[in-house]
């Protein structure tokens, strides 16, 4: 019987670019447009500082010269080894948790898949359309494997963007590499060698290291195999292999069923795409609660309790306890529902030292009450009671979010929400609209992946890329 490995990596050799409708490119453009403008937005983070500090300490960075063998740190305007590359890119992605998330996988894909891929694409100069393949691959490895086996995984404490997403990463990395089954095969099973990472990094460093390690370790699998590496082709479901060790021993065959035919992962549970830079399991609630300071005009200082319901498993990703500093704030529902009635908006200053630190958020984030519902897991959702000091109720509940695959953001608000990013790096409208005209079309064949190779610029992928 074929294991899963090898049927996974039988789609991933013959994965033919054609089956990407309009739709899924549509997706796959916005993923590349936002992931990019998260890391820009995320340059000048402590964990992105040190993260390229400790490549120029090593001399790992380089200058925006033409290299096969480099590839753009993203907003930094300087270059290193591939795997180096993924490594700073897919941690600065997800440095602000701004990235877009995938419900089934309960992590972050885009940020361990395309730095890995983009990697590839600039260094050896391949159109975007194979890129756009490549994305769409290694999704469909993650997503197949999240149906299984995410929901126990990731409530038994294993960060996902890093220990799934490593496997994706692999997997559309093959595929831009060329690698026929037989090497893809021993290239997921190098991935399963590297595969780590754990939710009680959330609120340090730690987090986006996983995710960048993740990306750089997919890569490093993809090379590896191309050089004859070998790896057991049982290491997902063998006794003593991945579904068994990170998981509860599940049965991927039902999940492996028509990957050779009908609706792709990219299209059929798609992404959602944050409007906050904070955890993901927040977004509901404070869907919720800037509804309702819309819809009554309701003031911080008007508020006497919060109360916030959420589905059962929807506190998983976030602390127990009140945050000790801004980073922490960003997995703290008493954090976000504060600042959101305080601000009526959660933005990247939300979390700076001095908001973090304003009375009437540490006072108000005080008397928000979160609990779990003891019913089904899914689907998600929302409850929020706003208590007012005059007696007065007001209940929201949200269960569809605003940005969300069911509810896909406007062209012009992933416009905006680039804009913002750059302008949050430093970079400037400019370099905004700049990466956004080029994802207009990327993946669509003579579009501007097909630029001139001989255009002045470093790769066809870096044009934007600042040279300061």
């Amino acid at each position: 019987m074929q294991q899963a490995a090898e049927a996974f990596a039988h789609f991933v050799a013959g994965f033919d670019g054609r089956r990407l409708t309009s739709a899924a490119l549509a997706v796959f453009r916005r993923a590349y447009a936002d992931t990019v403008a998260c890391a820009v937005a995320a340059r000048r983070e402590p964990a992105a500082v040190r993260a390229a500090a400790y490549l120029a300490a090593t001399g790992r960075l380089h200058p925006p010269v033409r290299a096969d063998a480099r590839a753009t740190l993203w907003g930094l305007g300087r270059c290193a080894a591939l795997e180096d590359a993924a490594f700073y890119n897919g941690l600065a992605s997800h440095a602000l948790d701004y990235d877009d998330v995938s419900p089934p996988m309960r992590g972050h894909p885009s940020v361990v898949l395309l730095p890995a891929l983009v990697a590839v694409a600039q260094a050896r100069r391949l159109p975007g359309a194979e890129l756009a393949a490549a994305y769409a691959a290694g999704l469909e490895v993650i997503v197949r494997l999240s149906h299984a086996m995410a929901r126990q995984h990731y409530a038994d404490g294993w960060h996902a963007t890093a220990t799934l997403g490593v496997l994706g990463a692999a997997a559309g990395s093959a595929r831009l590499l060329g690698l026929d089954a037989h090497a893809t095969c021993h290239a997921i099973g190098l991935a399963v060698a590297q595969a780590g990472g754990v939710r009680e990094s959330f609120g340090t460093d730690a987090k986006p290291f996983q995710a960048g390690h993740a990306s750089a370790c997919g890569l490093r699998a993809a090379l590896l195999a191309a050089q004859g590496f070998t790896s057991s082709a049982s290491a997902l479901e063998g006794r003593n292999g991945f579904l068994h060790l990170f998981g509860s021993g599940e049965d991927l065959r039902p999940h492996l069923q028509g990957l050779h035919e009908g609706a792709l992962e990219i299209e059929s549970s798609g992404l959602d795409f944050k409007k906050y830079p904070m955890c993901y399991a927040a977004h509901r609630a404070l869907d919720a609660v800037l509804d309702l300071r819309r819809a009554h005009a309701l003031s911080a200082d008007s508020v006497r309790a919060v109360q916030v319901r959420v589905a059962r498993g929807g506190l998983d990703a976030l602390l127990a306890r009140l945050p000790a500093n801004g980073l922490e704030g960003k997995f703290s529902l008493p954090y976000g529902i504060a600042s959101a009635l305080v601000d009526g908006a959660v933005t990247f200053p939300s979390f700076s030292a001095d908001a973090f630190a304003r009375t009437s958020v540490q006072q108000l984030m005080r008397r928000v009450e979160v609990a779990e519902d003891t019913g089904p897991a899914v689907p998600r959702w929302a409850e929020v009671i706003v208590r007012s000091i005059d007696g007065t109720e007001r209940v929201a509940r949200c269960e569809i979010l605003r940005g969300s695959a069911q509810c896909p953001p406007s062209d012009d608000e992933v416009a905006a929400k680039v804009v913002d990013c750059f302008d949050h790096g430093g970079l400037g409208k400019e370099m905004a609209q700049h990466l956004l005209a080029f994802a207009r079309d990327l993946g669509e064949a003579g579009g501007a992946a097909a630029s001139d190779p001989n255009a002045p610029s470093a790769g066809w992928l870096d044009a934007f890329v600042p040279r300061r």
